[in-house]
């Protein structure tokens, strides 16, 4: 039995996969398991075969979904891609990892006192607090991304249901993408923008 937890980490999946086939890409592999361990995804980007580690945070409760992929996970996913480029007979193809998440604060000041009870109860001010208008932290990451993406690779932000028109913007304005896209949640409210870099 899939529990909830397990159940969002397949959605998340399935979002980015679908991305990516938007962007192009052609999905080879989801969930490709061996004894080493687990790749998510793995898809072809033009000439290159590209593995792709997907977390997915409901909040920072348990940290950002960054620190997850730990110098430990990035070796398990190294030794699971080495296993698949011999297995395939692929290991003379160029190949490349890329993983940027982010579920940065993004609530606006102003609005934070007025959250659900369980919301400000349990979650601290910093993981909400996305400053006057909620944009700090997604400016700041829209800003620094691209200088750790590879060509083509995909940062992923958690944003309000009213924020994708000026992370738009904001994406626009910094020249560093090729593609600004949002997709939205369960009730059709935007919630995810997907920034690829050119």
């Amino acid at each position: 039995m899939v529990d909830r937890r397990q159940q969002f980490g397949k959605t998340g999946e399935s979002i980015a996969a679908r991305f990516l086939r938007k962007m192009g890409y052609r999905i080879l592999e989801q969930n490709y398991r061996t004894v080493l361990g687990e790749i998510d995804i793995i898809a072809r980007d033009r000439d290159t075969l590209v593995f792709v580690e997907v977390k997915a945070r409901t909040s920072w409760r348990y940290g950002n979904p960054k620190s997850a992929v730990t110098p430990r996970k990035q070796r398990k996913i190294s030794m699971v891609a080495l296993h698949y480029l011999k297995s395939t007979a692929q290991s003379r193809v160029k190949a490349r990892f890329d993983v940027v998440v982010s579920n940065p604060p993004y609530i606006p000041s102003g609005q934070i006192d007025g959250l659900q009870p369980e919301i400000v109860r349990y979650e601290p001010r910093a993981a909400l607090d996305g400053g006057p208008d909620g944009l700090d932290c997604l400016a700041l990451i829209i800003g620094a991304a691209p200088a750790f993406l590879s060509p083509g690779g995909a940062v992923f932000l958690e944003i309000g249901h009213d924020q994708f028109s000026a992370v738009q913007r904001l994406a626009t304005e910094s020249g560093a993408y090729r593609d600004v896209a949002c997709r939205q949640d369960y009730s059709g409210m935007d919630r995810v923008a997907c920034l690829v870099r050119h």
